[in-house]
């Protein structure tokens, strides 16, 4: 499955600023050989986004799909969806041990659900505005962290009855709703990664920071640990993927041969009509 579009581009008055609205969920059969829409489907009039979505890990035929006009969910593969909350919503994570256990954010807000996703019960309100990462750990089940648009970051460690503010990830330079991306090390509750422009990490549960990855590009739009490994991780970004084998001390950009730039500008020479520049 594949949800389209820019989920995290800026609407600005001449237009929408990133890329381009979503066409809906694609879905492949073949591993990703052939695609066709799924019941989810939107035209660029549309103006839609969405922002995430998972498969539940023991019903792969139930999805869920978090936009900015509502929570939808699919039990049939996503042939067909059904809106199950209202209004923007941000990140989904499924428990790591209780997969009937799903939590989500809205503006402001961290959501529950015990029964994969149909009805949704708050547990948090008022965390901050705008955007909302969260992410969980089997290293601690009872521990959820939660990462605001404007650095704000909280943890729970109990499954979020209540939350501690933690210290802001300055290091990592969020850049607003464009940029603002957590991992939990699988293996090590207390190691966290924050991406914005730039990665930072935490090895005290979020309680000070340390800039990472100088060599990466700008902008990390997703990391994720690598299943079962406290140590390799992958960063998406302006840039492409980068990996780290040692945690995010070094990374090593794995992107060659990947045609998935973006491109922002072009200009051509004035002396010499074969030169072409784009950025």
């Amino acid at each position: 499955y594949v949800a389209t579009g820019d989920g995290y581009g800026y609407e600005v008055s001449d237009g929408f600023w990133g890329g381009t609205y979503s066409a809906g969920v694609l879905m492949s059969p073949d591993a990703g050989l052939t695609w066709q829409q799924s019941g989810l489907s939107y035209s660029q009039t549309n103006s839609e986004i969405i922002q995430r979505i998972v498969v539940k890990p023991d019903e792969p035929e139930v999805l869920l799909a978090s936009t900015r006009n509502g929570l939808f969910r699919s039990s049939n593969s996503g042939q067909s969806w059904t809106m199950v909350r209202p209004g923007h919503h941000f990140d989904i994570e499924f428990h790591t041990a209780r997969p009937d256990t799903v939590f989500a954010t809205s503006e402001s807000q961290l959501i529950a659900s015990y029964n994969g996703g149909a009805t949704w019960t708050v547990l948090q309100s008022n965390l901050c505005s705008g955007r909302l990462s969260l992410a969980l750990t089997p290293a601690n089940q009872n521990r959820i962290y939660l990462l605001c648009e404007d650095e704000t970051l909280y943890r729970s460690d109990n499954l979020g009855v209540s939350v501690q503010t933690m210290t802001d990830p300055t290091a990592a330079n969020l850049y607003g709703f464009y940029d603002a991306v957590l991992a939990v090390s699988p293996t090590n509750a207390n190691v966290v990664i924050c991406g914005g422009a730039d990665i930072a990490r935490s090895v005290d549960g979020g309680t000070t920071w340390t800039a990472i990855g100088s060599n990466v590009h700008p902008d990390q739009h997703y990391i994720e640990y690598q299943n079962g490994s406290g140590q390799i991780l992958y960063s998406c970004n302006d840039g492409g993927i980068y990996r780290s084998a040692n945690g995010g001390g070094v990374w090593t950009d794995i992107s060659n041969g990947l045609s998935i730039k973006q491109y922002y500008a072009l200009a051509m020479s004035a002396s010499d009509p074969t030169v072409i520049y784009a950025g």
